[in-house]
């Protein structure tokens, strides 16, 4: 699974907690989120070729 596979699940389960009120599930998911885009923010800027597949 590509990093933005990762994220489209994420943000999938992101809205699934909000359309239950599940607002610790929610805070998670943003976060797992952040983290996501920083790592993927990384790799662009160590290799502009980066697929966001976390493949080295």
């Amino acid at each position: 699974m590509t990093r933005d596979e990762q994220k489209e699940a994420l943000i999938r389960y992101l809205m699934s907690c909000i359309s239950r009120e599940d607002w610790h599930g929610a805070s998670d998911a943003c976060n797992d989120i952040r983290e996501l885009e920083a790592e993927m923010k990384s790799c662009a800027c160590k290799k502009p070729d980066c697929d966001g597949s976390g493949a080295v």
